[in-house]
């Protein structure tokens, strides 16, 4: 099996073939970057896609000054920036849902693995627990905690995808951070 860069090469040569590879060890990992932006499951998915196909269209432009999958992150966040902005979901407003499917639901997508059915129960509320509270961050505080804490992006990285100074994002992952332990403090132990 080839390495990113060896991937990335290739497909830089015109290799649709090394590009699918690329689409397919990102393409969940962004989903979930994306949904957690969003907490839409269908714009979310559309966001990937159209991520992608900029990506196919401009792989020869791209650098090597991050990993690919950064790269991809930064044009799919600035794609969901967007659509987020239109239709109200950004900012964690609140947005039409879609019929039948709420953000529980899309959550419990997400989580399902197996297991113990309680444990199961449990993890899912969790988990929309969660997107709930990362929703209705302030917009500067949700882009740097999806980033950081949950793509695992490192500070100079996110910084560079949210086109901000290094000290901006650690200013405002601490109070990302701090929102979201006040708002998930009945889920946390000894708070």
């Amino acid at each position: 099996m080839w390495d990113e860069n060896q991937l990335v090469s290739e497909a830089q040569r015109g290799s649709v073939e090394a590009f699918g590879q690329l689409v397919q060890r990102y393409q969940s990992r962004l989903f979930k970057f994306v949904f957690y932006l969003l907490g839409d499951y269908h714009d979310s998915e559309e966001i990937v896609q159209e991520a992608f196909v900029r990506a196919f269209q401009s792989v020869r432009k791209f650098r090597g000054e991050s990993t690919f999958y950064t790269w991809l992150c930064a044009i799919a966040y600035r794609l969901a920036r967007r659509r987020g902005k239109r239709y109200g979901r950004f900012r964690g407003e609140s947005a039409p849902e879609n019929p039948g499917e709420s953000t529980g639901d899309e959550a419990r997508k997400i989580a399902s693995s197996g297991g113990d059915p309680s444990g199961e129960v449990l993890r899912a509320e969790l988990v929309a627990e969660v997107q709930r509270a990362i929703q209705e961050l302030p917009e500067k505080f949700r882009d740097v905690v999806v980033l950081v804490d949950i793509e695992g992006l490192d500070y100079q990285l996110a910084a560079s995808v949210l086109r901000i100074p290094l000290n901006t994002v650690r200013s405002r992952l601490a109070r990302g951070r701090a929102r979201l332990r006040e708002a998930l403090s009945q889920w946390l132990p000894g708070e």
